[in-house]
């Protein structure tokens, strides 16, 4: 038997700049749905949030203030800033971004004086009024504060503190 060895022509060869790499598969294109669930689930809860879920809380709390500062809040805008505090504040409560507790008592507060200031003796109606500007100022720092909480939280982390708002919140009423 004889082995013929033949030397590969100069065409045949690939120099390492027209060798084409198959393209790395970037996160986009990972197939999630190979994974157990519970590594999927841990995936999940894990991430960061993203930037249009950080928005979508934070904006409704912005328009509120915004209303407060022209003296045209209604009830739900201050509903919506209470929400956001209280939020704020069991993100502290648990840990997860710690050392604004101060600031954000402030707040809450301030949005207590803004609610008395604004109801009725019997709390039948509400009267809209324009807040001070140290009030408005650390409403402002406490969603600006706010804002930081919810760009270092994960989507578990951010989980677990609205059910501690919610607990907290149902704790008050009843």
């Amino acid at each position: 038997m004889q082995f013929v060895i033949t030397s590969p022509t100069r065409a045949s060869v690939k120099s390492p700049k027209e060798v084409q790499r198959a393209p790395s598969p970037t996160p986009a294109c990972v197939d999630l749905s190979i994974l157990p669930r519970s590594h999927f689930t841990a995936i999940l809860f894990s991430a960061r949030l993203p930037a249009a879920d950080v928005n979508a809380i934070l904006v409704p709390a912005r328009v509120a203030l915004q209303a407060m500062r022209q003296g045209a809040a209604t009830e739900e805008h201050w509903a919506m800033l209470a929400g956001a505090m209280n939020l704020a504040h069991a993100i502290e409560q648990i840990g997860i971004v710690r050392g604004l507790g101060e600031h954000l008592q402030v707040a809450n507060r301030v949005l207590l004086e803004i609610h008395q200031k604004a109801t009725t003796a019997d709390g039948s109606k509400w009267c809209a009024h324009f807040p001070s500007w140290y009030q408005l100022e650390s409403l402002d720092t406490a969603i600006d504060l706010h804002q930081f909480q919810l760009e270092n939280l994960s989507r578990g982390e951010l989980r677990r503190a609205v059910r501690r708002a919610v607990s907290n919140t149902t704790k008050v009423a009843t």
